[in-house]
Order: C-alpha cells, then structure tokens, then sequence
C-alpha cells in the first residue's frame, strides 16, 4: 500500500497517457474508412479532424509569396549577393503587381497550376532583367492572359515566348508593334461616323505613347525576336484601303432619299418586322442619302435579332447600299474628318510610309495585345471589337 501510495501520480500519468494514444488511434482509424452518401443535387464535403483547419479555397496570398521567393531564391542563387539582392528587389514589384490584379479577378487559384508556376518562373527572369518600369504590368498582362487561355495550346506558345522576351524589346519597336496590331484587328462598334471617329481618336491618343520610329531598326528588331516576320509579294494598304474595306459602312456610297431604292428598301424593312428608325440614317458623308447605321458587315451578324432579319439587312447593304463598292467622294470626306484628330493624322502619314508587307507571328500578337491593355483602359476598349480577318494585310489573322 505504501508502494501504490508513493507511486499512484506515476500510474495515473500512465493510464492518462493509454487512454490518450487508444482515442488517436481509433480517430485515424475512423478518418482513414469515413463514407458517406448524397442527395441528388448535392456535394459532399468531408473532413478529418478541424474543419477549418482543412478547407481551404484557392490559393492564400501568403503562399503566392512564399512561391515567388521560392523560384527566385532558386533561380539567382548561384549569382552574387547583389545580383540576388536586385532580382528579389524587382521580382517583389512583379509579385505586388501580379497579386493585385489577380486577387482583383478572382484568379488567385491560377498560382496552383504547375504549367502557370513554370511560366511565372520565366516572367520572374524576365522582371529581374529589365530596366523598363512598364515591363511589369506588361509582363502580369501576359500571365493573366495566359491563364485564361490555358487550354488554347498555339495561344501558350505565342504568349510563353512573349513573357522571354519583354525585356529584350526595345520602346520604339514595342510601340510599332502595337501600333501594327490596333490598326489591322481593333474596330469601333459604332455605328455612328462622327462617334467611330471619336473612338478611334480615344484609343490611338493612349496606343501613341510615344514618338513613332522612322527608320528600320525597329522593324528588324522586330524581325529579330520573332514578333513579325516580312513577305514580298505585296505591299501594305494604305489607311485609306483600310477605311474602305473595314470601314465600309461608314464610306458606302448609301440610298438616294429620292429613289425607288429606298422605297424597296423601306418594304423589305417592314416585311422582316425591323425598326427602320434605328437602322436607316442619313449618310453623314453624302447629302441626300441614307445608310445603314452599321460599321461593316461583320457588325450584323453581331446584331441580338433573328437570322432572317440578318440576312434582310445583309442583302439591303450589299444591294442597295452598295457597301462591297469603294465610293471615293464619301472615302474623301471620311479622311477629312480622319485628319482633324491630330493622333489619327500623324498615324496616318506613318502607316502610309511604311512600304513592307509586316505579318505578326503569334509572338507579336501576344505582345502587342498585352500592351494594348496595358496602356488603354476598360472603358475605351469596350467600344471595339477584336476583327478576325486583316484587310490591310489581304488575309485572315495569323496566330
């Protein structure tokens, strides 16, 4: 009795401890065979052990962090401690940039993605090697673009290659390049000429940045990267051809107000149940006239009404209105109002002498849209729409 007397905390303590290992054991055993079964229409969630411990969504901004540290500290630790210094000093302006916006979007989950990891490693070197203070929102346009085409193989390439290759560019060829891309694929929405002219003057005032190059460095640079390639089996149009053929529901010739046509056109309006009051307006550049309040044939296909009312105005602009056939009075007067905006009449005269067929790769693509974005806010853009097909290049987009 004396023994257990002295020895009972000693045996309490060991009881304690039995009991403690038999519940754990029995718990890991209970996790490890859980089951369970749902309704229609349900999704089960379930845990072992603290809840909240063990959900958790997307990616938490601390871990972005810790990955960005991770891949830069394995990148640059063979450099010297100042070369490490400043790559951690400008990756940590990639990471401010990169979070932000994608914590704005709600895309944090993209830094769990492997592939994504891979090219925010490039974008890293890339941000450590420039010297350029746009080159990092240039570089989060690239990433975030990439994770939303991340199943768009031939779009992976051209975008991986363009986050290489953002401290390498130089200012005027990146500009000429954007300049390239906005004019051939950016229309205006509007089917109002004095607002397209409007909206174009918005954008190109914010795509201009800069002085526009001149010589040819910048085009072989250009060549060089991989961003545009040359062909000589013709020239490129002039930004007249490209008003007529892009913007051929601005310079029609249109429907005489005094005319049989119209009154046919006015019937078939009426027949096909379409507001003529929204859709015919006089021609701004034609006195005497009327059009459709389209920009080109492209935008009635985009118009929220049935087919056959698509194909009624499809027939009136291509019978009546005459919008496949260049009309050079109306083509004059639009390229008199072009050259009242002082941006729209300094991009004209530098397109007109270029006098070399440039194709973009997919490369210049990436790129230049991702410079696009960076430099012209939502609001402009969203009185575009993004042309599949390139008149001034004679050909469908590449890339």
């Amino acid at each position: 009795m004396n023994w257990i007397n002295a020895s009972k905390e000693w045996i309490f303590r060991g009881i304690s401890i039995i009991i403690s290992l038999f519940f754990k054991s029995r718990n890991k055993n209970k996790s490890k065979y859980m089951k369970q079964k749902a309704g229609a229409n349900s999704t089960n969630v379930q845990v072992a052990g603290n809840i909240a411990g063990n959900i958790m969504v997307g990616v938490s901004e601390e871990r972005v962090r810790d990955i960005f540290d991770e891949k830069i500290q394995h990148e640059f630790e063979s450099r010297s401690t100042k070369a490490q210094s400043v790559a951690k000093e400008k990756s940590s302006k990639l990471q401010y940039v990169i979070i932000q916006r994608m914590s704005e979007k709600n895309l944090m989950h993209a830094f769990s993605d492997p592939d994504f990891q891979f090219l925010l490693k490039d974008a890293q070197k890339s941000a450590a090697t420039t010297d350029r203070e746009l080159d990092f929102s240039l570089l989060c346009e690239l990433l975030e673009d990439r994770f939303e085409k991340r199943k768009d193989r031939s779009a992976k390439i051209g975008i991986a290659q363009a986050v290489r290759i953002v401290p390498e560019i130089p200012d005027d060829a990146l500009l000429g390049l954007t300049v390239l891309q906005a004019v051939s694929h950016l229309i205006p929405t509007n089917g109002g000429i004095k607002e397209g002219i409007i909206a174009l003057d918005n954008l190109f005032s914010k795509i201009i940045y800069d002085k526009l190059p001149t010589d040819d460095r910048w085009l072989d640079d250009l060549s060089v990267l991989g961003t545009v390639r040359f062909t000589s089996f013709a020239g490129i149009k002039k930004i007249e051809q490209f008003c007529t053929e892009q913007l051929c529901g601005y310079t029609c010739e249109g429907i005489s107000e005094n005319s049989n046509d119209r009154k046919e056109v006015l019937e078939i309006l009426s027949d096909s149940e379409i507001n003529k009051d929204e859709l015919l307006v006089k021609h701004e550049l034609h006195s005497d006239y009327l059009r459709l309040s389209i920009v080109n044939k492209v935008m009635i296909n985009n118009l929220t009404i049935k087919d056959t009312q698509k194909q009624a105005i499809s027939d009136i602009a291509k019978k009546y209105c005459k919008i496949d056939v260049p009309h050079q009075e109306t083509i004059n007067c639009f390229m008199r109002l072009w050259d009242k905006k002082p941006t729209l009449k300094k991009l004209k005269d530098w397109w007109n002498s270029l006098d070399k067929l440039i194709e973009i790769t997919p490369v210049g693509q990436a790129l230049a849209d991702a410079n696009v974005r960076r430099c012209v806010s939502k609001n402009i853009l969203s009185d575009f729409i993004f042309s599949n097909t390139s008149p001034l290049y004679g050909g469908v987009r590449w890339g």
